[in-house]
């Protein structure tokens, strides 16, 4: 009897194991389906963020612009239309927590007038307000929308006439687009092809707008009351992704210096547009990529896709690239343009849409990168705790680690002050971190280093992070040594 409970026990053990386990792993989902192939495209214009506790996914279904809610980026609420709209680069939805945590704004364009619409959020639906047609009787595509951080509000266009295309930032001042709007132009040329833009909101009522067509990418500051002069580089590709990190500017392209590469270039305000990194160099030319940014470290995650499958790769701030990691795969039929993420990083969080098939109906694809499960957290050295355990001879349970530095990325200016409650004087020692694999605590190995008086050479160290959300590999660890002592208790008996 005693055998069949046991054997229960270790059941329940490894089930439990399993399922807490399970909401770390990318969950890949079927939102919804499309007549449309371009139903999330381009990756200028944004079709995901994360709000009042919502994912929220905007696309086109080949006939209207709808969205849909989910607290978990895998169960999705039905389908709420807005209007009606063909293609998902008819529209770009942006939303601005730093001005308003409430609104979310879309521009709309289709071979017509340049539209602007504002909504309220309430839960998991949106109040929208009425449309404002900021200019009519032209032939508008590609449109972008941004806000300032002191409500203004900008929206972009390219619009075709004669053989010509040009590109305006039309501006108000007015959150809700009420009132007059003014425009700029600020470039044209020959040719039929739109002008991809995208507005970035920086601080103080500053603004960055980045355009492109063909092999030159374009940027100009709004500095609170005007615009300045164009700047430029060349890139490979027309179509790129961007993000703000305060009044720093981070874009992803192709690169035209290293062919078909992807590429990322940083504008540092006051200074410029830096050199280009390259992510991953590339055989042949695959198009698009989106860029998201961690507001709180500074660290950047580009995504794109190869063949089926979807890739990131994750730029630590101060850092340098790292090897791509796969996201998701057997995507057969991967629409390359479409792959578009979180502008920025939300509740520790990164939604990512794409669409895949070959012929319609197109599947509406989403998953999450959590990076909570990743390593997000270990950065705020608040919540860490050091237990030193030794072998013998005293009682070191009134011991407390601190640590001693801000730069938490490197780890070789690590310091670690031993305070020790009575009976001997301990401020000389130091401990020195003798890893280098600073992202996986795991492999964290501590150097006790004294000035003499005794032998430690036999004392070890243990890292707790005591972060707020459960590490998938604490748990994977916790879980197996569980295990394991059930099968031991098992089998024993």
């Amino acid at each position: 009897m005693r055998g069949v409970i046991s054997r229960i026990l270790l059941t329940f053990l490894c089930l439990s194991l399993f399922l807490s386990f399970l909401p770390f792993v990318f969950a890949t989902t079927t939102v919804a389906t499309s007549s449309t192939i371009a139903a999330v495209d381009y990756q200028e214009q944004r079709k995901t963020f994360y709000a009042n506790n919502y994912f929220w996914l905007f696309y086109s279904d080949g006939t209207n612009l709808v969205y849909r809610t989910s607290t978990d980026g895998v169960s999705w609420s039905s389908a709420t239309t807005v209007r009606a709209c063909a293609h998902g680069d008819y529209f770009d939805v942006e939303y601005f927590p730093a001005y308003s945590t409430t609104y979310v704004y879309y521009a709309y364009a289709a071979g017509g007038n340049l539209i602007y619409r504002r909504g309220s959020i309430s839960g998991s639906t949106i109040n929208w307000g009425s449309e404002v047609t900021v200019n009519s009787g032209n032939v508008w595509y590609a449109p972008s929308v941004g806000v300032a951080t002191d409500g203004r509000v900008f929206v972009g266009g390219s619009l075709s006439y004669g053989g010509n295309t040009y590109f305006y930032v039309w501006t108000n001042p007015n959150n809700d687009g009420s009132g007059t709007w003014s425009y700029q132009l600020l470039t044209w040329s020959s040719g039929a092809d739109a002008w991809r833009s995208d507005i970035l909101q920086l601080t103080s009522g500053r603004v960055y707008v980045l355009f492109c067509k063909a092999g030159i990418l374009y940027g100009n500051l709004w500095n609170g009351s005007g615009w300045g002069t164009n700047e430029s580089f060349n890139v490979g590709q027309r179509d790129f992704s961007s993000c703000a990190e305060g009044d720093d500017v981070h874009v992803a392209y192709i690169s035209s210096a290293t062919g078909n590469a992807k590429a990322y270039r940083k504008r540092t305000y006051g200074v410029g547009w830096g050199s280009e990194e390259i992510v991953k160099t590339e055989p042949s030319l695959y198009v698009g990529q989106t860029l998201s940014v961690d507001l709180d470290s500074g660290d950047l995650y580009y995504f794109w896709g190869e063949g089926t499958t979807v890739y990131y790769s994750k730029k630590p701030s101060g850092g340098s690239w790292s090897s791509p990691v796969t996201f998701a795969s057997g995507e057969s039929y991967l629409r390359l343009l479409s792959i578009n993420a979180f502008k920025q990083v939300w509740n520790n969080q990164i939604g990512v849409v794409w669409v895949r098939g070959e012929l319609s109906p197109y599947y509406v694809r989403y998953a999450v990168l959590n990076l909570v499960a990743e390593e997000k957290e270990w950065h705020d050295i608040s919540l860490w705790n050091f237990n030193l355990t030794a072998k013998a001879w005293f009682n070191i349970a009134s011991w407390s680690f601190t640590v001693l530095t801000k730069t938490w990325h490197n780890i070789a200016t690590y310091v670690f002050n031993l305070t020790v409650m009575a009976w001997h004087n301990l401020a000389t020692w130091t401990f020195n971190l003798i890893t280098k694999t600073w992202n996986n605590i795991a492999q964290w190995t501590w150097n006790l280093v004294t000035h003499g008086w005794h032998t430690i050479s036999y004392w070890t160290i243990t890292f707790t992070a005591e972060i707020q959300k459960k590490l998938p590999f604490i748990i994977l660890i916790g879980g197996i040594f569980t295990v394991l002592i059930a099968i031991f208790i098992v089998y024993k008996r």
